[in-house]
C-alpha cells in the first residue's frame, strides 16, 4: 500500500457512510450520492490505481523511452504515489461530502441556515478544499518544472509556470470552481425536475446567492495557501526528503 493508506481508508469509509445513508434517503436520486462517491473514492485510492497500472502497463519502462514522458511521472509519483501528504490534499473533497449525512447535513434545515458574516458552515469545506487544491497545483508546478529535462520540448512551459505558481494555482482554481458550481446547479434542477419541484424532497441546494459565497470562501483558501506557498523554501521530491511515516 502506499504511504497515507490508513488515513484514506478511514475517509473513504465515512465516505461510504454518507453516500449510503444519502443513497435511502433519496432512493430517486442518483446524483445525492453516486457522482460523490465515484469521484472521491478515485481520488482517494488514486496512488494504488497508478502503481496497478504501472505494474499492468509498465508505465515505468515506457518512460525510459521518452524524457519528457519520464519527468511526467516522476511529477506524477512526486505528488501522489509517493507523498504521504495527498489525503491532506484529497480530504476535504471527501469530508465535504461526508457532512451531507442525512443526520447531520450541514447544507440543509437548521444547520444550512446559520450564518456567521453571510457565510453559512458550507464555506469550510469550501475554503478547506480551495486550500489543498492549491497547495496540490503549486507543489505539483514545482514537481514538474524540476523533474523535466531541459532537452524536453515541456521545460520551458514548466519553467514560465512555476515562475508564476499562485496565478497558476488561481486559474485552475477558477476553472474548476466554475465547472463545481455549473455542476451542483444541474443537479439542483435535475432533482427538482424528479420531484415535482418539491425542494424539500431534494439533496442539492443552489441559489446565485450560494454560489457567490462559495466563490469568496474559495478564494480565501487560496489566498491562505498562496501566502503560505510563498514563504516556503522549495519543495524537494518525497524520495529526498526524510522519511515519513507511512500510517
Amino acid at each position: 500500500m502506499q504511504p497515507g493508506w490508513k488515513t484514506r481508508a478511514a475517509l473513504w469509509l465515512v465516505l461510504a457512510e454518507s453516500a449510503r445513508a444519502n443513497r435511502r434517503q433519496f432512493p430517486t436520486l442518483p446524483t445525492a450520492w453516486m457522482p460523490h462517491l465515484t469521484i472521491n473514492t478515485v481520488a482517494l485510492w488514486l496512488p494504488e490505481l497508478v502503481a496497478v497500472l504501472d505494474s499492468a502497463l509498465h508505465l515505468e519502462d515506457a518512460s525510459q523511452r521518452s524524457s519528457t514522458l519520464a519527468g511526467l511521472y516522476q511529477t506524477l509519483r512526486d505528488i501522489c504515489v509517493d507523498s504521504p501528504e495527498w489525503a491532506l490534499y484529497i480530504a476535504p473533497s471527501s469530508l465535504g461530502y461526508s457532512v451531507s449525512h442525512p443526520r447531520f447535513n450541514i447544507y440543509k434545515g437548521e444547520m444550512g441556515e446559520l450564518r456567521f458574516l453571510g457565510f453559512g458552515l458550507d464555506a469550510i469545506p469550501h475554503s478547506a478544499m480551495a486550500f489543498t487544491l492549491t497547495l496540490l497545483i503549486q507543489r505539483g508546478v514545482a514537481a514538474l518544472e524540476r523533474n523535466l529535462p531541459e532537452a524536453s520540448p515541456l521545460s520551458a512551459l514548466a519553467r514560465m509556470l512555476a515562475r508564476q505558481p499562485a496565478l497558476v494555482s488561481a486559474a485552475v482554481l477558477a476553472l474548476l470552481s466554475a465547472g463545481w458550481e455549473a455542476s451542483e446547479m444541474w443537479a439542483h434542477r435535475e432533482e427538482l425536475q424528479r420531484m415535482g419541484g418539491d425542494a424539500s424532497a431534494i439533496n442539492m441546494e443552489w441559489s446565485v446567492e450560494d454560489t457567490m459565497t462559495d466563490l469568496l470562501a474559495n478564494a480565501l483558501g487560496w489566498l491562505a495557501a498562496a501566502t503560505l506557498e510563498a514563504q516556503r523554501g522549495p519543495v524537494l521530491p518525497a524520495a529526498l526528503t526524510p522519511a515519513a511515516s507511512s500510517d
